[in-house]
């Protein structure tokens, strides 16, 4: 495993024979859904990191292949994270000024889709009562929700009939082993953030 986010100059770690090998960036939210999907279903493999940056010169022949199945009817709930991770982006990458208020009001309303989800399923999880696939797609937006806050300068002012299935959901699969291996703080995602909104050579090695 390179733990190092590899970059141009570098060469690619040998392969171990008959071993998956995912090729990461620590703070990506796609790759983590990787991640989380690989430790929970206890699949061996190796973790490469890539500078996303300045991507290493063998990286662009590589051709991974690997899309997990899902029920279709999980596939489009996955779908429906867009409009949130869009409103993620707005609210933390850009210069869009609004109140905490009018911004819970965009996050609610994309999130409703979910909320709805899991009071028909009626189990904590999308999963059931053990996470599952949809879950660990959803996981890395949820995890990033603390950064609006630190943007913002205060909490949203969440009220206690607003998605609160939702709320739970995230605050249970918080604690899920798999979910606790690699997890990442806000603190740290704000950093991440700071590297595209400042325009500085990103340095992910040395975020913590």
């Amino acid at each position: 495993m390179s733990s190092a986010h590899l970059t141009i100059g570098s060469e690619e770690p040998p392969r171990v024979e008959g071993l998956l090998r995912l090729y990461s960036m620590k703070y990506c939210p796609y790759a983590q859904r990787a991640r989380l999907v690989l430790k929970a279903k206890g699949i061996p493999h190796d973790i490469v990191n890539i500078n996303l940056i300045n991507k290493p010169e063998w990286y662009f022949k590589v051709h991974p292949e690997a899309e997990p199945e899902a029920k279709r009817q999980d596939q489009e709930l996955i779908k429906k994270i867009g409009p949130v991770t869009g409103i993620f982006a707005r609210c933390c990458f850009m210069q869009e000024e609004k109140s905490p208020e009018e911004w819970l009001k965009e996050f609610v309303e994309s999130l409703q889709v979910f909320e709805d989800a899991l009071a028909k399923r009626e189990t904590t999880f999308f999963g059931g009562e053990k996470p599952g696939m949809v879950d660990y797609m959803l996981w890395p937006w949820a995890e990033r929700a603390g950064v609006v806050p630190i943007k913002l300068g205060q909490k949203l002012p969440v009220q206690d009939d607003q998605i609160p299935l939702l709320r739970k959901w995230r605050k249970s699969l918080r604690n899920d082993p798999v979910i606790a291996e690699i997890y990442n703080p806000p603190e740290a995602f704000w950093k991440v953030v700071q590297f595209k909104t400042k325009g500085v050579e990103p340095d992910y090695d040395n975020v913590e």
